[in-house]
């Protein structure tokens, strides 16, 4: 198995959360777990890259806008906009 890795700029308002969560043994046997969830006022240059994370990702825009950059695609993300990766 590949080992994870992440890079980012967490450019984000001093108001903005992210919670952790490390999930019990019981929970990853299930088909669904939080992992990670948040609520962020990000601003330029914020960004993240993840790879080899057996996940999904669902984001939700409350408002402006992105890009995001999905298997050599890149899609404009505006309000209120939502996206599920599955990976």
């Amino acid at each position: 198995m590949e080992k994870y890795w992440e890079k980012a700029d967490h450019s984000w308002t001093d108001d903005s959360i992210r919670i952790f969560n490390t999930p019990s043994t019981r929970a990853k046997q299930l088909f669904y777990y939080i992992q990670e969830i948040g609520h962020f006022k990000a601003m330029k240059p914020y960004f993240t890259e993840r790879q080899n994370l057996k996940s999904y990702l669902l984001k939700f825009t409350f408002g402006g806008k992105g890009r995001l950059r999905y298997q050599g695609q890149v899609y404009t993300i505006e309000k209120d906009d939502i996206f599920l990766l599955i990976v």
